[in-house]
């Protein structure tokens, strides 16, 4: 008895849940794709019936029928993915297009699966008409292209690419109720843009159900509606001879759209005008006379305190229309500047934090505000301890005070630049030599906000240089301490590099200087080029002027 019971019990709740599944209002399916390959569907939904436009017996005993609802252009993408998820089950998402009862939808599918013993993968699937939102995020995108395209191109924006037609909608409406009148807003050829408000039964359904009658109609609403920056038009209709009004509306100069009230009777509408048009259109006379009669009577001193109002609305809805393009334009070319702000930044980044040389910029107090990683290589500091340091406590004593010199005539603004060679402190304490090439940084006024360097490592050049001036002074020392005349030559002309102190004092400095003609000058005829034969190619040095050594 009680496993009667539990099983009644589970009876019940599977036929619950398959009810609440069977009128949620989300595509639901479940199909399983046997260990043999071959697909079929084993439920589906109410919903699932309805956007797919086929009953449950077609798409249970034929799924194809199913995958035969895709959009010929979204088909092999679709394809694809089914046999993606053939070779390896996985979840499954896909949106396209379906062809339902002959209209385009979009729909999104997901589905995931399930490994069952006997080798079936049963996938339990959920369809959404995604119709709607893909419609909005087309308009969308259409309206975002035509606002920031030229004002000036022909035929460039719709009104509907200005406006949310929802919100005109609503404000037509609540126009037409407050003033009792008719009211619509067309394209210049009057072709309707927003739905009918408070249309009385004349136009509605007799007139505009006629070919001739809607043509009429089309027509008389693009000449009342027409381009008229001095006011509004008012005048009756030019299909069944009521009163109306019109406004035009603009953007920047362009005429857009056209705003029309009225489908109101005065003295000026007669019921024979109405016979006469209604046997024009081919209707019946009676319903249209009767229909006429309906139709709801104004003053005339009245109506065109509303054909007033409706001109200050048609004008404010062009400057409205106006400034969304300005202001649409205003929004695209900031996110402009901002995706180019962004590009540089990263290319600023990119180069300061990969050059090979060290790279810092200070603000106006000489505080270090950034570092990369060269500069904190040479330097041993860490970039959060350098941006705690000044220039000066990072400079040498001895240089600090051309640094501050050179560092104060650039904010002072009177130089954008310059370049020093000095020395750094390490962390350590241990002294480097930098090339330092500096520009400032101005703010979009031309004020200067601070500097930013550049710095090489020139150590071991340095270092090099040293060497080389101390080899250079060695020589000279030594000649000096010679008691006799010493100079070094190199060409047979008996030009001298150097000479040691004795010969400086005889003949001035010799570098340079030919000591055959010094001598002659001098009246000393010691060193004469006869005493040598023609100079080997190959330096010498002499002492005395009888003997010479080559070097």
């Amino acid at each position: 008895m009680r496993r009667q019971t539990t099983e009644d019990d589970l009876r019940d709740c599977l036929s619950m849940n398959e009810d609440l599944v069977s009128n949620i209002p989300v595509g639901v399916c479940r199909f399983r794709m046997k260990a043999s390959g071959v697909w079929q569907f084993d439920f589906v939904n109410n919903r699932f019936c309805e956007l797919t436009g086929l009953s449950s017996e077609d798409i249970l005993d034929n799924y194809e029928t199913v995958f035969g609802l895709i959009h010929p252009d979204d088909l092999p993408a679709f394809i694809r993915l089914i046999e993606s998820v053939e070779k390896a089950p996985g979840s499954l998402v896909w949106e396209g297009r379906a062809i339902v009862q002959g209209d385009i939808r979009w729909i999104r599918v997901e589905s995931s699966p399930t490994q069952m013993d006997n080798g079936d993968v049963v996938w339990i699937g959920h369809i959404t008409d995604t119709t709607d939102r893909k419609k909005a995020e087309e308009s969308l995108e259409k309206r975002i292209v035509a606002l920031t395209g030229p004002l000036d191109q022909a035929n460039c924006l719709e009104f509907d690419e200005l406006f949310n037609i929802e919100d005109i909608q609503r404000l037509q409406e609540q126009f037409a109720q407050a003033a009792g009148v008719t009211s619509i807003i067309t394209h210049t050829d009057g072709k309707p843009i927003t739905r009918p408000s408070n249309f009385c039964r004349l136009c509605r359904d007799i007139i505009r159900r006629t070919d001739k009658g809607l043509a009429n109609c089309y027509m008389s609403d693009s000449v009342i509606g027409r381009y008229h920056p001095e006011g509004p038009i008012a005048r009756p209709c030019l299909s069944g001879g009521l009163w109306d009004a019109g406004a035009s509306i603009t953007l920047n100069g362009r005429h857009i759209a056209n705003w029309l009230v009225g489908q109101v009777r005065n003295e000026a509408q007669s019921e024979e005008k109405i016979r006469d048009y209604a046997r024009e259109i081919g209707v019946d006379e009676e319903t249209a006379v009767k229909a006429f009669y309906e139709v709801r009577t104004m003053p005339q001193k009245q109506f065109e305190a509303v054909t007033q109002s409706l001109f200050t609305l048609a004008n404010l809805l062009s400057n409205v229309a106006y400034h969304n393009v300005q202001q649409a334009r205003f929004i695209i070319e900031l996110k402009q500047r901002e995706e180019d702000l962004r590009e540089s930044e990263q290319r600023y980044r990119a180069v300061f934090d990969n050059a090979s040389v060290g790279i810092d910029t200070l603000d106006r107090d000489g505080r270090i505000t950034a570092a990369n990683h060269a500069l904190t290589n040479v330097l041993g500091y860490t970039a959060d301890e350098l941006k705690r340091l000044t220039f000066e406590e990072i400079t040498h004593p001895d240089d600090r005070q051309i640094s501050k010199q050179n560092l104060e005539t650039l904010m002072a603004g009177h130089a954008d630049s310059y370049r020093l060679e000095k020395r750094y402190l390490r962390k350590d304490g241990e002294i480097v030599w930098g090339d330092l090439s500096t520009a400032s940084i101005k703010d979009a006024k031309g004020s200067h906000t601070g500097t930013v360097g550049v710095i090489s490592e020139i150590t071991e050049r340095k270092r090099i240089e040293e060497e080389l001036r101390q080899r250079k002074e060695e020589p000279s020392t030594v000649l000096d301490a010679i008691p006799a005349m010493v100079w070094i030559g190199l060409d047979p002309e008996c030009r001298v590099i150097t000479g040691n102190r004795l010969v400086n004092e005889l003949f001035g400095a010799p570098s340079e200087t030919n000591l055959s003609q010094t001598a002659a000058q001098k009246g000393q005829a010691l060193f004469t080029r006869s005493l040598w034969p023609p100079m080997e190619e190959k330096p010498w040095i002499s002492i005395g002027p009888e003997e010479k050594r080559y070097l």
